[in-house]
Parts: C-alpha cells; structure tokens; sequence
C-alpha cells in the first residue's frame, strides 16, 4: 500500500509541476500577445501620423529650388521640434517637444494649430515656401478682349418705353 501512495505521489507531482510549467508557458505567451497588439497598435499610429506629415508636406507649395536634402532637413527640424500624436477621435495633435503642450492659434482664439498651420509657418521660417514671382512687380497681361458694342439702331428694343428711347 505505501507503495501506491508512493507512486502516486510521483505522479501527482509530475503532473503538478506539467501543470505548473504549461501554466507559466501561457501566461507568457498572454504577456507577449499583449505587447504585440501594443507594439501592432503603436505602428498602424506612427503610419498614420507618418502618411498625414507627407500628405499636408505635400500639399504645401515648396519653392522649386529647393532640393531633397533641404526637405529632409526641413521634416528633420519639424520632427525636431514638434510632437505629432493622434487622439481617440482621429485627429491629429502638434505639441511643442520642450513643452508637452498643443499649439494655440493666433488667428482664432481658443483653438489649436493644425499640422498643416505649422508646416506653413515652419516653411514660411525656413524660407523654403514659394514666393509670389510677380510680387511687387507688374503682372504681364495676356491678349485684353475688348468687347464688342452693340449698336442699338441696328436690334429692336423689347420693353422700353418709346419716351425713353433715344437715339
């Protein structure tokens, strides 16, 4: 008899340290799905944030001679500078790095600059924006159409009261 308690025992405690082992094995298997749907989460984020800056750089009128590597400085300096986050809602945030708090218009008090505001004014400062060709100059003017007047003896007036009507 304590021959079969013995080996019980055994097993129960092969089978306790199984339990044991598979346990642990899947709570870290729990702690890495988490930190992966964290790091999948932070990713999609950082894409969307990364799509937006190109998408408003772009629609920005950079001065034709300005090349690559003056762009790359000019995102490198912005990036520098700025926090670009995403809230809940899907709206985009610029924070002052130094800071940590969002940018507050000038124009229209009591909001905040958007991404496209401060690549403007980053742009404007950098002095990498296109300027007006024409300014302070005369802009050339293309073929002027004179319009053709109407002679009124040759057509017959509706609605005019003959009083009225000279010749």
């Amino acid at each position: 008899m304590k021959h079969c308690s013995k080996s019980g025992r055994k097993k129960y405690k092969t089978l306790e340290r199984k339990s044991n082992e598979l346990d642990s094995a899947r709570q870290d298997v729990m702690t890495q799905f988490e930190s992966y749907k964290v790091q999948v989460a932070t990713d999609i984020k950082t894409s969307k944030i990364n799509s937006s800056f190109e998408k408003e750089l772009s629609a920005l009128k950079l001065d034709p001679s300005v090349n690559e590597y003056t762009i790359r400085g000019f995102k490198s300096a912005v990036t520098d500078k700025y926090a670009i986050d995403l809230e809940e809602d899907g709206a985009f945030v610029v924070k002052d790095k130094a800071t940590g708090e969002r940018l507050k218009s000038k124009e229209k008090a009591g909001s905040f600059l958007t991404m496209s505001d401060v690549l403007i004014k980053e742009a404007t400062e950098a002095g990498i924006i296109q300027k007006n060709p024409h300014a302070g100059g005369k802009i050339p003017m293309r073929n002027p159409s004179i319009p053709q007047l109407d002679i009124q003896s040759d057509r017959k007036l509706k609605g005019i009261n003959p009083r009225f009507y000279t010749k």
